[in-house]
């Protein structure tokens, strides 16, 4: 009996070993999609952490990531059981950046992007001003809104994850 219970021991040790060696690759894409994901929808889209880990990574196997949020200093850590920990910061007028693996501790330097911003008033997508009222007669609107409506997911579903649907058509904002 008590060979049974070693050798039967002896063989679950030996399979969570080849699990742990064969997955643990994968850690570095799971927690650095964890952790790149987290902090756009946090320091991004406002959200908070619980919904973004219950509506956007509540997939297996990104779901076993365990996500820390540090306002301070504007960063998300992500692992899997504290392995293959992954770093992501927040830079103002950059967005989020995953950091490479082995610059997760200690302030890399950043490099701002050369971004000039126009202030045209021209309308929309020409420049930041109100799109133009158009309406075309070539355009079937209540085709178009159904089809707006059906990227949306319904009560019962949470497949389609749609945020937002925006339809542009001869350069105007339609829907």
């Amino acid at each position: 009996m008590k060979k049974t219970v070693k050798y039967g021991l002896l063989i679950v040790i030996l399979v969570g070993a080849y699990l742990a060696y064969s997955n643990y690759p994968r850690l570095n894409i799971i927690t650095g999609f964890a952790a790149k994901n987290v902090c756009s929808c946090t320091f991004e889209a406002g959200r908070d952490l619980r919904s973004i880990e219950e509506g956007d990574n509540d997939f297996s196997p990104v779901s076993y990531a365990k996500n820390k949020i540090n306002f301070d200093e504007k960063s998300v850590t992500s692992s899997v059981f504290g392995l293959k920990p992954r770093k992501a910061v927040y830079k103002n007028g950059i967005g989020c950046i995953l950091l490479p693996e082995k610059l997760t501790k200690g302030k890399p330097a950043y490099h701002r992007p050369n971004r000039e911003f126009s202030q045209s008033t021209l309308p929309y997508p020409y420049g930041n001003g109100n799109p133009k009222d158009s309406a075309f007669s070539t355009v079937n609107y209540k085709a178009l809104q159904a089809a707006v409506n059906n990227a949306f997911d319904n009560e019962a579903e949470k497949i389609k994850r749609t945020r937002a649907v925006v339809v542009l058509y001869k350069d105007q904002l339609i829907a």
